[in-house]
């Protein structure tokens, strides 16, 4: 498969398959994966995204244990938003490989559109 990325050979199907692919161990997550084809890069930054809007909505956003913003943090960036966000800050648990969340957990509410 290496061989096959470095000389380029990688189809459609195949790129798919591996970007859905996901480790059995993450299956408790209850995720979704969208692709979009994205055509126009950002003029500032040059990277290719897709906004939020009412095609693709942000429901919720979990604090990884060594992200540096709090929930707090992200009052003022997700405020933005007309939906409620859920907002949960997360930490290693104590006696296993795990990420596990926080007790403290708080609500954004969008301001109105």
């Amino acid at each position: 498969m290496k061989k096959d990325f470095d000389e380029g050979k990688f189809g459609q199907e195949k790129m798919l398959r591996i970007l859905a692919t996901k480790f059995k161990d993450w299956q408790y997550e209850d995720e979704a994966r969208v692709f979009y084809r994205l055509e126009e890069s950002d003029s500032l930054t040059g990277l290719f995204y897709k906004d939020f809007g009412d095609d693709l909505l942000l429901k919720e956003v979990i604090i990884g244990p060594r992200c540096h913003f709090g929930v707090s943090d992200l009052y003022n960036i997700l405020t933005k938003y007309k939906d409620e966000v859920k907002v949960i800050a997360s930490r290693l648990a104590y006696r296993s490989f795990k990420v596990i969340e926080k007790r403290v957990r708080k609500r954004v509410k969008r301001k109105n559109a």
